[in-house]
C-alpha cells in the first residue's frame, strides 16, 4: 500500500529547489515507463536516492537556467501507473513510495525514497 503524506508549502519548495545529480532527480507526469525504469536502475546501482514525479521545468528567457514547477496527478489513482512501474523494478524493503499532497496548486506527486 502507498501511503499519502500531506507536505507544507516549504516541503513543497524545497523539492522544487532540490539539486539533480547521483541522489536526486525530478520527472514530469508524462515520464514514460522505459524512462522511469532508467532512474530507478540508477539510484539502485548506486547508493539510493530520492526519485519526484510531478515535477516540471520550464527553460527562463536566459536560455540556460530551468525554473520547476509542481505539475502532479490529480488524485492517487491517476499515479497508479508509476506505482506499477516502481513496484516491478524495486523491492519495497528497499524503497518506500509515497503519494506527496502539497497545497501548491493543490495537486500531488510521486516521491520515492530509498530507506
Amino acid at each position: 500500500m502507498v501511503e499519502q503524506k500531506q507536505i507544507d508549502r516549504t516541503e513543497a519548495k524545497q523539492i522544487l529547489e532540490i539539486p539533480e545529480g547521483h541522489f536526486a532527480d525530478v520527472k514530469r507526469i508524462e515520464i514514460t515507463p522505459a524512462k522511469l525504469s532508467e532512474s530507478i536502475s540508477a539510484f539502485a546501482n548506486a547508493a539510493g536516492g530520492e526519485l519526484y514525479v510531478g515535477v516540471g521545468e520550464v527553460l527562463v528567457e536566459d536560455g540556460l537556467t530551468k525554473k520547476r514547477f509542481w505539475k502532479g496527478f490529480e488524485t492517487m489513482e491517476a499515479a497508479n501507473g508509476i506505482f506499477q512501474v516502481l513496484e516491478r523494478i524495486v523491492s519495497r524493503q528497499t524503497f518506500t513510495f509515497e503519494f506527496l499532497i502539497t497545497a501548491l496548486k493543490s495537486k500531488a506527486q510521486v516521491g520515492c525514497r530509498d530507506t
